[in-house]
């Protein structure tokens, strides 16, 4: 009679930890379900481009955007490593010209929503450069910079009014 109750127990105690894993494994697939849903909204945000809709920048973002590109291209073309107070300056420098974009940006629908995705990472690159306290710090934001701007390039065609 003994061994049956320890039977028993066991069937039990087996009963419960199958329960345990198909409860843990129906989380699990809840999880990747919303994860894969996640994945999927922002890679159709992402392809826009690529689906035959290319997103436009406006001719004042564009050409605030260029005089950026201009102005960091001129730094990393020198040979010379500038001071950590030179970066700081250059910092300022772009602080002013993306206060120049973001005032002159008349954008609209997806295209805005982009550039502001882009801002966010644009943005704190700016603070960081206007505040190294090294000349390497300095080379190396702007070089992060420069290619934020090649990114925003690739990301959108530039506009085909004049101006």
């Amino acid at each position: 009679m003994k061994r049956f109750y320890v039977v028993l127990r066991y069937g039990i105690l087996r009963c419960i930890a199958l329960l345990v894993v198909m409860y843990l494994v129906t989380a699990f697939d809840s999880v990747l379900a919303f994860a894969q849903q996640e994945h999927d909204h922002h890679a159709v945000q992402g392809e826009t481009f690529s689906k035959g809709i290319p997103l436009k920048l406006d001719r004042s973002t564009e050409q605030v955007a260029e005089k950026m590109a201009g102005r960091l291209s001129e730094v990393t073309k020198k040979p010379e490593l500038l001071t950590a107070r030179e970066y700081r300056e250059l910092g300022r420098e772009i602080q002013q010209l993306l206060n120049e974009l973001i005032a002159g940006c008349r954008m609209e629908g997806a295209a805005h929503d982009e550039l502001h995705r882009w801002l966010e990472k644009f943005i704190p690159g700016v603070k960081q450069l206007s505040e190294v306290d090294t000349a390497l710090s300095g080379k190396s934001q702007v070089s992060d910079l420069s290619m934020m701007l090649r990114q925003l390039d690739e990301r959108f065609l530039m506009s085909a009014e004049g101006g």
